[in-house]
């Protein structure tokens, strides 16, 4: 058949083309060796290749070497090789993703991972799956909670540090029964008799420390405002006035509470009153 009286099926048949080529070549070459291998003289080997010279051209491969055959071949077998029907294979199975992924997650429960890994690790980041607009609290739910936990917040209490406090660097110095005794009865009648807006903690391993945080009242230029201040209990207490410092962040809210921390009173001894002041 000849390839130029049928264009329209070049391009089908070049594969079968192609190996219609490469066996006759290779029937070619083992008649050459036969040949070849029959001859004993230098004469019949030149006499043998110039036979198979003219066969090969006879036979329409003149047009073909070695080097183009054999890229041929090779380009041959990685099309077969390449070739597989998709739709034989894999057709039973489906990859879920979201499963795969929360089957990953689920092994790294357990492990303290660093902070942001999660964020930036998909299959550590499990699937929500309550998030309906029926779970959202109202206002209403909002101010009980802060309210439950306003009321179960305790004005008086205890704790166990306090390396932030102004003064716990410097040492109260040397106390006696009488200092314990003072602080403790101090202790209690700030427990049972502070007003609303004011809240205390203490801590058990260092009595001469103190912190008081006062709320603004309503009403005044203070309103809503935190004022935090730490007190110490000097070893002569309470025959001297304790030492205290307002965090001021820097501002002069009030003429008796300067930028510096320091509180104006005549109660601590920082300020010289008159008459009653005193």
């Amino acid at each position: 058949m000849d390839a130029a009286e049928y264009p329209h099926m070049q391009g089908g048949a070049s594969s079968s083309c192609r190996a219609a080529d490469a066996a006759a070549w290779d029937a070619v070459q083992t008649q050459k060796r036969q040949r070849c291998q029959g001859s004993s003289s230098s004469d019949e080997v030149v006499s043998c290749r110039e036979n198979n010279s003219i066969e090969a051209s006879e036979a329409g491969l003149q047009k073909f070497d070695t080097s183009e055959i054999e890229e041929e071949d090779d380009y041959v077998d990685d099309e077969d090789e390449g070739c597989y029907d998709d739709g034989d294979e894999g057709s039973d199975y489906e990859f879920d993703e979201s499963d795969f992924n929360q089957h990953l997650a689920d092994k790294f429960d357990d492990l303290d991972l660093p902070p942001g890994v999660e964020v930036t690790v998909p299959w550590l980041q499990k699937a929500v799956t309550d998030d309906g607009p029926g779970n959202f609290k109202s206002m209403a739910e909002i101010e009980d909670e802060i309210g439950m936990k306003y009321k179960f917040f305790k004005q008086f209490d205890t704790v166990e540090d306090f390396s932030d406090h102004h003064y716990a660097n410097k040492p109260v110095g040397k106390t006696g029964k009488e200092w314990t005794k003072r602080i403790q009865h101090d202790w209690k009648l700030l427990e049972n008799n502070l007003p609303a807006s004011i809240y205390v903690r203490v801590a058990e391993n260092r009595m001469d420390l103190l912190r008081a945080v006062m709320i603004g009242p309503q009403g005044t230029p203070y309103h809503d405002g935190l004022f935090f201040f730490d007190a110490q209990f000097t070893a002569s207490y309470p025959s001297t006035p304790p030492v205290v410092h307002y965090h001021s962040g820097g501002l002069r809210l009030n003429p008796n509470l300067y930028d510096c921390g320091k509180v104006c009173l005549s109660l601590l001894g920082t300020w010289d009153g008159h008459g009653c002041e005193t």
